[in-house]
């Protein structure tokens, strides 16, 4: 759920128009930024002087913001503006944990380029583990710090449109991370032909169950994936280094020549390797 978003994520130059204004908008991490546990008794009332990202990461509780009443639960993320007034309690018994932190903007972008005011998360791990970097930024004791917690709160910021842009239905959701993991493995090791029976053991589900669930997140099966993921790195060889064709395709893994220009000219309509470097020079 979120709410008040004025985006247009639907719109496919939506993002193009966000990462411009990120550009031409730079924005600046304050000093103010922390993890804490709200105290017993603890309540929000504050009119807004700055922006602030507020994030739960667990407990429960209520807050009255533009008008709405939103529920707070781990998940929930808070984008709010100057003026915004805030009024929020938790529930004593399952205190809130929180994530924040302050910032300005020199030069303020339209409104409605701004995410929603309230974001629930369908990743939570990836919006944390930038909230983190955040914050250790903002804290470091160099000059370096400052500079730092910005550009992480920029990207922060753009993560939590592709949550906003999720949860509308615009964008598909995260792959699971089970998949995910076996991906990671996967592309690790290109040089390898990793089975389906070691990609299931990554993700700690039999092979039968694994293949129905990565045919079903990425729709292709597990060896077409494969096979994709081998051409993908071809063509960024081909393009970036000074190996030959020859060589590309032994460095990932292929014996057989002709099964990679074969498997190369499928992937790429019908271009074999050595015609596709002419065309994409690095």
């Amino acid at each position: 759920m979120h709410a008040e978003s004025s985006i247009d994520y639907a719109d496919p130059d939506i993002w193009r128009v966000l990462a411009a204004g990120a550009a031409t908008h730079p924005l600046q991490a304050g000093r103010s930024a922390s993890w804490v546990r709200c105290e017993p008794g603890w309540a929000w009332r504050r009119r807004l002087p700055d922006f602030d990202l507020w994030a739960v990461t667990s407990g429960h509780g209520v807050a009255r913001l533009a008008g709405e009443t939103i529920q707070l639960s781990a998940g929930t993320v808070l984008l709010l503006r100057p003026g915004d007034e805030i009024d929020a309690d938790q529930d004593d018994d399952d205190r809130l944990h929180v994530g924040f932190v302050h910032y300005v903007y020199p030069n303020p972008p339209a409104a409605r380029l701004l995410a929603p005011r309230v974001v629930s998360l369908t990743e939570p791990s990836a919006v944390w583990e930038r909230l983190r970097a955040v914050i250790s930024a903002v804290h470091r004791r160099d000059n370096s710090g400052p500079v730092q917690a910005s550009a992480d709160l920029a990207a922060l910021l753009m993560e939590l449109h592709v949550e906003a842009a999720r949860s509308e239905g615009a964008l598909p959701p995260p792959l699971d991370p089970r998949v995910r993991i076996a991906i990671n493995m996967l592309r690790s090791r290109l040089d390898q032909r990793t089975t389906l029976a070691e990609a299931a053991a990554v993700a700690k589900l039999a092979p039968d169950t694994f293949s129905r669930l990565f045919h079903a997140e990425t729709g292709r099966t597990f060896r077409a994936y494969c096979v994709a993921a081998r051409i993908e790195r071809a063509r960024e060889l081909l393009s970036e280094t000074a190996l030959n064709v020859t060589e590309v395709a032994q460095v990932l893994g292929y014996t057989d020549y002709r099964l990679f220009a074969r498997q190369f000219e499928q992937h790429n309509q019908g271009c074999p390797p050595s015609r596709w470097r002419a065309s994409n020079p690095g």
